[in-house]
């Protein structure tokens, strides 16, 4: 379902009323000659946190646009107003997160006595508040998720109308034919302000996003949809003949204590890479402007895929890598449940559907690291970095050339690319190996999670 700003902006009266219901007064009645100290918190009932840099603005209700005070909330979306003198007062705040949900300020009124002290609470409306004002009764008690944002250039922030935002998932059937993959979408086209709102999103998964802007286009990128709630995502674009000067920096640390990883391979697709100092820090020159995909990696650690905005200004990105052995440890206690089923293997060899190698096999090829034992496959393709020496395994699919996606005694392990077996297992610890093209991967080893199809590697661990 798309949903249009004009809604948007004739349901904010009813933001604003629902936010106002968001904290209450407890005043003090000691009296004071100092004026009143209203304080409270700024929270964000979408997103179950407080609102850290929120601007609370305190002006007369008299209709004048006098600012009697201002205030900053802290980390913990605490704010205080002191000094204030009787009357009757318009109390609201200031967010880039009221920008991304599409609503105007919420606005409360609040009358000052004599009191010493007044606790007086703002923020967001709830989720389900929320969910019936963009995306319309119809859609009020449905579990699924909403995505919002803006859309800007990334050269100047300014917001881009006429874009369009695309979400793609996918969707499987199950009958007594096979399976059935299908690709649902959602569009929606942003607003003058360059907002735009996505309703009904499948949850919990992982969409696609896609946007473009006359004929400019951004990078595929993956978001993670929670059981239920709000996704708030800023895209932005620069012409595709916009030089390439930008500059982002950050640091890789480790999951467990925080250490820098030295020599951490930082990149972004399309873009330049660099490696880490010594103290895990990075920096990215010459980086295009706009949202793409960086991907950390670095040996012995599992890998790390997100989306970064390339702007001017652009703030330290930090990354945490955990070990390889510590999620793999985590994987095994599921893959270890998976005995190798010798009968099952020599059925599926009978089969001749796939390739199969068996312990003699990986014996008589004699690979040093693990990769080396798919040089001599049919099939796929070993290719090592130049500068690194990491190792890039690739098989034909049906869409060229991709990345098989990788079983450990029956289980799939997620965001490990073939590159990384080497850190994974060693030859000398493989019972047998089966690699299957796209066309020929059995229900068992097919990835449905991928929304471009490719062949799998099926590693049996002794």
């Amino acid at each position: 379902m798309t949903t249009d700003f004009p809604r948007a902006l004739a349901v904010c009266s009813l933001l604003c009323a629902l936010a106002a219901t968001a904290g209450g007064q407890a005043p003090q009645t000691t009296g004071t000659a100092n004026g009143t100290a209203i304080s409270g918190v700024v929270y964000d009932s979408i997103g179950h946190a407080p609102l850290e840099g929120a601007t609370v603005q305190l002006v007369s209700a008299d209709g004048s646009t006098r600012v009697a005070r201002s205030a900053v909330s802290d980390s913990l979306g605490r704010f205080t107003l002191a000094g204030v003198p009787r009357g009757r007062y318009s109390v609201g705040f200031f967010h880039p997160v009221l920008e991304t949900l599409g609503i105007e300020p919420p606005l409360r009124e609040i009358t000052v006595g004599d009191e010493a002290t007044l606790h007086f609470d703002l923020g967001t409306p709830g989720v389900e508040h929320y969910r019936e004002a963009v995306c319309g009764l119809a859609y009020a008690n449905t579990p699924g998720a909403i995505l919002v944002g803006v859309v800007r250039d990334a050269r100047d922030f300014s917001a881009l109308p006429d874009a369009t935002v695309t979400a793609q998932w996918m969707e499987l059937t199950f009958s007594k034919n096979g399976t059935i993959r299908k690709f649902p979408t959602a569009s929606a086209t942003t607003a003058p302000n360059g907002w735009f709102a996505l309703c009904d999103l499948p949850s919990p998964g992982t969409v696609s996003l896609i946007a473009k802007h006359g004929a400019d286009s951004l990078d595929r990128v993956e978001v993670d949809v929670p059981a239920s709630g709000v996704i708030r995502k800023e895209l932005y674009f620069a012409p595709a003949t916009n030089p390439a000067d930008a500059l982002i920096s950050g640091t890789v640390l480790t999951a467990e204590g925080g250490r820098p990883v030295v020599g951490a391979k930082v990149s972004i697709t399309g873009g330049p890479e660099t490696r880490t100092n010594e103290r895990g820090q990075w920096t990215l020159v010459g980086a295009p402007y706009g949202t793409h995909v960086m991907e950390v990696r670095a040996i012995g650690y599992y890998p790390d895929r997100r989306p970064v905005n390339v702007v001017a200004d652009a703030a330290p990105v930090k990354v945490t890598l955990s070990t390889m052995r510590a999620v793999l440890d985590t994987i095994r206690v599921s893959a270890n449940r998976v005995a190798f089923d010798g009968t099952g293997f020599l059925e599926r060899k009978r089969a001749g559907v796939g390739k199969f190698l068996t312990e003699q096999d990986i014996a008589i090829r004699g690979g040093v690291v693990t990769s080396d034992i798919f040089r001599s496959v049919p099939g796929l393709t070993v290719e090592r970095s130049d500068t690194t020496g990491e190792p890039t395994i690739s098989m034909r699919g049906p869409f060229g050339y991709c990345s098989p996606t990788v079983f450990l005694n029956g289980s799939r392990l997620p965001n490990i690319q073939p590159g990384d077996i080497d850190e994974i297992i060693q030859p000398n610890q493989i019972r047998a190996i089966e690699i299957y093209s796209e066309a020929s991967v059995p229900g068992e080893f097919k990835d449905f999670t991928r929304m471009d199809p490719c062949g799998s590697i099926v590693i049996w661990r002794k």
